[in-house]
């Protein structure tokens, strides 16, 4: 209640559990939650959506939509514009392929006949905004993989068919359009403000809809190499609130008049490292198969290149997410201010260039990534910067696992690996929580042919009893719901047998984020910049 300022009394209660919910009205709710046995898929997530409605208990909610156990999930959705709305209902078969269904006015759900990589994102008078992550052919058109098209919403609910599909924006080849910051498409009252990335550079561009012509588009200028995120966007107004930062200069939120394209400082970050020596560099390293890896160094204007520096580089690669050089408190004071060099790897695998980014590390080619983080490591020690004894490299999750096969497979580059709550038995990744739902990006391992691809890389089965490997620092969490803490203990537990040196630390809370609380996250990161220190010889140790 927005008068009382109160929770309205009777309304909607959720046990905990993994859920997700959407207003069809006032009255109503699309709920996906764990509905007992038998109701959550192997993944963990819920596969059956029910309609609620107030007053009623729970247990009496309508089933309106269910999936099989072995798909990933399903989720309901509410798009709610005073311009169109629209209530929607994914069907994940896994992490990158969707079925879409769309809530006609008598309340049943049509299944939108689009392909199953598309995803839904926005709506904008009455058009339903869809993003392709693949090449698309539907009419006699072809629209490009990373391309926004659109549809009307009203027109399909009449008849079930997909009506006339218009070209919104088809990024350039060096673009992408990421949801890595935030919303990447964001509807305002008379245009949608679309954010690019272009040679990992932000640009925003406004899109206006008329029924008769389409869309129509053009640039708003921001300034020149900066990250910025769309933070706000309302369908009563035109003005943004945008943050925009770069890795030496901390957020700022800043609203955007896109009448005049001036943007004004609301408030800003304070300012967490001295950054007034140092200098954000860009360079492209040459992979294996030649493909050319663009990479940042933040550094000291005045470092030696004497092979001395102590560096640091951070990487991921993987599940279409785009690693950029934004402000990081921590690396900047516990590192950067004290003489170390970072460098970002933005690898194949992720989301920098889009799909076709992605998808050039996925199953079978997810050697491609590593082979990408290994050339990064090899350009910045050939310039002299540094040498292999001053080389570290970190990474948590998906990270976690790019550490942990570079160690297992480059050694001899590196003399510190930070593997954070990671993956690293991938014959048994599936098995374990949330794991089920990643088989679109590494495979099954339960099949013969992928899993002797897979076993070329998985960590844990590549550690030689007789290699000589950085003494690395693992960590976990016993709560990590996300992935299993046996990955860690395992991998521990091999190097121990090996006789291999190695730290471990695992917190007992915390989840998947390492830490439950800002005291333990003080304590995760201090353990990391001294053990990172200690190794590469960063003499002003933190």
């Amino acid at each position: 209640d927005m008068v009382a300022k109160k929770f309205v009394k009777g309304g909607f209660d959720v046990p905990l559990a993994k859920s997700s919910i959407a207003w069809v009205d006032e009255d109503t709710l699309l709920v996906a939650t764990d509905w007992g046995e038998g109701s959550l898929t192997t993944s963990g997530y819920a596969r059956i959506v029910k309609r609620w409605r107030r007053g009623t208990p729970l247990e009496s909610a309508e089933t309106v939509l269910e999936v099989e156990p072995q798909e990933m999930m399903i989720s309901p959705r509410a798009i709610l514009r005073q311009d169109g709305s629209g209530v929607f209902i994914t069907q994940r078969k896994d992490f990158f392929t969707a079925h879409h269904w769309a809530m006609a006015p008598d309340g049943s759900f049509k299944k939108i006949p689009l392909p199953g990589s598309a995803a839904l994102s926005r709506m904008f008078k009455g058009q339903v905004i869809i993003q392709l992550k693949d090449d698309w052919e539907n009419a006699g058109a072809t629209y490009k993989e990373g391309s926004l098209i659109s549809f009307s919403l009203a027109d399909f609910l009449k008849t079930g068919d997909l009506p006339n599909v218009e070209l919104l924006i088809e990024p350039a080849d060096n673009a992408t359009i990421t949801e890595s910051l935030g919303n990447a498409v964001a509807p305002g009252a008379q245009a949608v403000y679309i954010h690019v990335l272009e040679d990992v550079t932000s640009r925003i561009y406004a899109y206006a809809y008329d029924a008769a012509a389409g869309w129509s588009g053009r640039s708003i200028d921001l300034g020149s190499n900066i990250i910025a995120s769309i933070s706000s966007a309302d369908s009563g107004s035109d003005d943004l609130l945008v943050t925009v930062e770069d890795a030496l200069t901390p957020d700022r939120l800043s609203l955007l008049n896109v009448q005049s394209d001036e943007r004004v400082d609301i408030q800003s970050l304070t300012a967490q490292f001295d950054a007034s020596n140092l200098i954000i560099e860009t360079a492209k390293a040459i992979s294996k198969d030649g493909a050319q890896i663009p990479y940042f160094v933040i550094r000291q204007k005045d470092v030696a290149f004497d092979g001395a520096a102590p560096t640091l580089i951070y990487g991921y690669g993987g599940f279409d997410i785009a690693i950029l050089p934004t402000y990081n408190a921590l690396v900047g004071k516990l590192w950067l201010e004290k003489g170390g060099v970072y460098v970002i790897a933005n690898i194949r695998g992720g989301g920098e260039f889009g799909p076709k980014w992605h998808k050039a590390a996925l199953l079978k080619n997810r050697q491609r990534a590593y082979d990408d983080f290994a050339a990064v490591t090899q350009a910045v020690q050939s310039s002299g910067l540094t040498s292999p004894a001053h080389t570290g490299i970190i990474g948590r999750s998906n990270g976690g696992l790019l550490t942990g096969v570079m160690v297992t497979q480059r050694p001899e580059l590196y003399n510190a690996a930070v593997i954070g709550v990671p993956l690293l038995d991938m014959y048994r990744y599936d098995k374990l929580l949330a794991g089920a739902s990643w088989t679109a990006e590494y495979g099954d391992p339960d099949d013969p042919d992928m899993w002797d691809y897979i076993k070329t890389y998985s960590p844990y089965h590549n550690v030689d009893p007789d290699g000589a490997y950085p003494e690395v620092y693992l960590f976990t969490s016993t709560k990590d719901d996300r992935v299993h803490p046996g990955h860690a203990r395992k991998m521990a537990a091999k190097l121990a047998a090996y006789g291999h040196p190695y730290f471990y630390y695992e917190n007992i809370e915390g989840g998947h984020a390492g830490a439950a609380n800002l005291e333990q996250t003080a304590t995760m990161r201090a353990l990391e910049f001294v053990y990172l220190a200690r190794k590469l010889g960063n003499d002003a140790r933190p």
